[in-house]
């Protein structure tokens, strides 16, 4: 089995993910906005998220809130120039 899917993984194609160059987290974090994944009408932009260690995938009003109305280090901000 462990061979099957080292051969699987040889043969699959990876991609870099286009970090937005335009928003990150509050706390920093680079997200990517990923636009195939189906979202709710509450929380219509989904992104995924690199907390370093693990990308993670959370969604986001579209005023950028991780929870509507409580301050979040995952709400989404302009990156600072």
């Amino acid at each position: 089995m462990l061979n099957t899917i080292k051969k699987i993984i040889a043969k699959e194609t990876s991609f870099e993910i286009p970090w937005s160059t335009t928003l990150q987290t509050i706390d920093g974090e680079r997200v990517c906005l990923v636009s195939n994944v189906q979202a709710s009408d509450d929380y219509p932009i989904v992104c995924l998220i690199d907390y370093g260690t693990e990308v993670g995938c959370d969604s986001y009003t579209l005023e950028g809130e991780y929870d509507v109305g409580v301050a979040s280090g995952n709400n989404l901000m302009p990156i600072p120039k």
